[in-house]
């Protein structure tokens, strides 16, 4: 393997993560990079109650003998993995040869494939073709998923190639940078995922939803980042048409959208949509926000910081 210094990047991270670590519960591993990191929660959201979702993700590329090393330490604990999902190799360290990517991507599949009873690999999701490298990166990780996909199937391992899972579902790629997905897609990707993958998947959400649901729909009291991961949950578990818009208490919104849904002042819906269920997204005023909405005559209200992680 490689160790000269200069083909690291200038700085290089390893991040870590053990959910519920204090509890003897089913597990899952995804062993990626930044993009991967992203995936971590929404996982978990999917599988609250069924699975914890851990995370081993780094910069480092496939080569560095540290990636054995860190990888290794992260193994080395008392947890066990019914799942591991590699996701990794795609967007760090380009500039290595096919076949080099190949026999290291073997070795850390023998090494993971020992620490569970089932592996899984996830190709690399392109990154935006706003200029003539990334459309060479692009080039370069689709030759990296066929060769992802060649190893999966000479190592018995199922191979998902994201990118195509997308084009299936008709799930448009969309990114916060020229790399990193945005968290609609990371949501509708995950959905498609844990149905594909056969991963025991959790209805806590889509049942609670359910049990609150009446024809007069859902307002989302709130415009944040909170309300946008609602909205895409919401929308994966039982349908966007079941919302009927946002809602604000200040007029600053008033006029617009969000997440492809009207804002309304939350004050002028309770004459038509007393019933409607509302669910206040925000986790810094929901105290506030949830006595207001209590306080206007709403009575099907629940707290979103409570249905989502």
């Amino acid at each position: 393997m490689e160790s000269r210094l200069e083909n690291r990047e200038e700085t290089e991270w390893t991040n870590c993560w053990w959910a519920k670590a204090n509890s003897d519960t089913k597990r899952i591993a995804l062993i990626g990079d930044s993009v991967t990191r992203q995936f971590r929660g929404v996982m978990e959201q999917f599988a609250q109650g069924v699975y914890a979702v851990d995370l081993f993700a780094t910069s480092l590329y496939i080569t560095d003998p540290l990636l054995k090393k860190h990888l290794s330490g992260f193994f080395d604990t008392e947890y066990t993995y019914d799942t591991v999902i590699l996701n990794y190799g795609y967007h760090h360290g380009l500039k290595f040869s096919e076949l080099i990517y190949k026999e290291m991507l073997e070795n850390i599949i023998m090494d993971i494939s020992t620490k569970t009873g089932k592996l899984v690999l996830w190709g690399g999701t392109y990154e935006t073709t706003d200029s003539l490298e990334r459309k060479q990166r692009n080039k370069e990780i689709e030759r990296r998923n066929k060769i992802s996909k060649q190893i999966a199937e000479e190592m018995y391992c199922e191979f998902f190639d994201l990118n195509e899972v997308a084009n299936k579902e008709g799930i448009v790629l969309k990114y916060t940078d020229s790399i990193h997905l945005d968290i609609e897609t990371v949501i509708q990707l995950c959905h498609c995922l844990y149905l594909e993958n056969g991963l025991a998947y959790s209805n806590i959400l889509h049942d609670r939803l359910l049990s609150k649901l009446n024809d007069k729909g859902i307002i989302i009291y709130g415009v944040g980042t909170l309300a946008e991961k609602l909205f895409w949950y919401i929308s994966v578990e039982i349908g966007k048409d079941n919302i009927f818009s946002f809602a604000e208490s200040k007029s600053v919104h008033m006029n617009s959208r969000f997440c492809e849904k009207d804002v309304y002042c939350i004050e002028d819906l309770y004459e038509t949509y007393n019933e409607a269920l509302v669910i206040v997204a925000s986790q810094k005023h929901s105290d506030e926000m949830m006595r207001n909405v209590i306080e206007l005559g709403f009575e099907n209200v629940l707290n979103g910081s409570y249905l989502i992680k």
